[in-house]
């Protein structure tokens, strides 16, 4: 899947379009322009992620904690491994001169990446974003598998100031069995020798980015 991302974004798009949301528009090009590896949000999905900028929590969606079931001795995976989204697998910009679309980009080598780590840790994203924007993003990503256990959004963040931290004594796992990547360090504060502070993925200079792979060796 890494080697062709064109035909995964193809394939997002399809599934978006099943789903009915029309999320997600290609940008028109002409037949003779190299395919596009970019992916435009359309104003209704725009709108959900300016949300998604302000500091407002929704109080509806009150949480327990630990939040997550406990693990028993016959989970597969013992390990746990806490990953963030914006910067860190993937890339939104807003296009002010287009009315406002976005432009949405996955970091180089994303699946490759998942689809390893799957094999020896459990999974769980862990985001300050609001959970309607995450849901509606990995739903299509895992189209074809499911790579996260679990989901955690920004009513599960400890505020501090104007800061979303994740708190990962939270959680439910022993913090030794814990590792979190996220291109903010100041994420992971509360718990900084659990954290792996990766360069942040602006969606530029795709080819030289291995910051994925490079967590693999």
């Amino acid at each position: 899947r890494d080697d062709d991302l064109k035909k995964i974004i193809s394939e997002l798009n399809a599934k978006l379009n099943q789903m009915g949301q029309k999320l997600f528009t290609k940008k028109n090009q002409d037949k003779n322009e190299k395919p596009s590896e970019n992916l435009k949000i359309n104003r209704a999905f725009t709108h959900i992620i300016k949300k998604n900028n302000s500091n407002k929590i929704n109080y509806n969606n009150l949480v327990i904690i630990p939040y997550l079931p406990l693990k028993t001795s016959e989970d597969k995976n013992q390990y746990t491994l806490v990953l963030d989204l914006d910067e860190t697998l993937i890339s939104f910009k807003l296009n002010r001169e287009q009315n406002d679309e976005g432009v949405l980009k996955l970091r180089p080598n994303l699946y490759k990446f998942l689809d390893n780590v799957m094999e020896y840790y459990e999974i769980i994203l862990f985001t300050e974003a609001s959970q309607s924007y995450i849901d509606l993003l990995i739903n299509a990503l895992e189209e074809n598998k499911k790579y996260f256990e679990y989901k955690l959004y920004r009513q599960h963040t400890v505020i501090r100031g104007n800061d979303f931290i994740l708190d990962l004594t939270r959680i439910g796992r022993p913090l030794n069995s814990i590792i979190i990547v996220d291109n903010m360090p100041q994420n992971f504060r509360l718990q900084k020798g659990n954290g792996i502070n990766i360069k942040s993925f602006w969606g530029e200079d795709d080819e030289e980015d291995n910051s994925l792979l490079d967590l693999m060796t």
